[in-house]
């Protein structure tokens, strides 16, 4: 996680801060909006990107809503007033997000999405988007499904015909 994480400042101080190769990471505020950071994988990924950030020079402030919608969108209004370099942001809601990166976009912050791609028709709302392909992640989910279920030997079937099943201990001579 840590080299994704580490690409992925070098990949936005190269691009998002003056779109060139020699731009510097020094000074750059981001606004990090997560969910819950008690969540293992969010927690994971928001504690080093942190720590890659800052190893950097860049200054992140990470801003959690549990699972509220209208509190993110407030978030990120927040981040554009402050006028954040960037905002990363794991939305809540698909459609909730969508006037807020509306809002980010008008105001010349760029947003990268992780966790969750938003669909392609929104593509000119985001900068960039952090994480699995989920159309992949079906496709091997599906091949491990298949691979788990392939027919194994199946028990023999007992019926009062099969020479098993008469002389077993159930027919009593008596």
């Amino acid at each position: 996680m840590r080299i994704t994480v580490s690409a992925l400042l070098a990949m936005l101080a190269a691009v998002a801060f003056g779109h060139t190769a020699c731009a510097s990471p020094q000074g750059k505020r981001i606004a990090l909006l997560a969910t819950l950071n008690t969540n293992p994988y969010i927690g994971a990924w928001t504690s080093t990107f942190m720590k890659d950030a800052a190893a950097d020079g860049m200054k992140v402030t990470n801003l959690e809503s549990p699972f509220d919608a209208a509190l993110q969108s407030q978030q990120i209004d927040d981040a554009i007033a402050q006028k954040y370099d960037l905002i990363v942001v794991d939305y809540i809601n698909d459609q909730a997000i969508l006037p807020a990166l509306t809002r980010a976009k008008a105001a010349g912050v760029p947003v990268v999405l992780m966790a969750t791609p938003l669909a392609k028709a929104h593509e000119d709302l985001f900068y960039s988007y952090i994480g699995t392909d989920h159309a992949d992640l079906g496709r091997i989910a599906g091949e491990n499904l298949v691979r788990a279920s392939k027919p194994r030997a199946r028990p023999r079937r007992m019926s009062s015909r099969s020479p098993a099943w008469r002389s077993s201990s159930m027919c009593s001579s008596g």
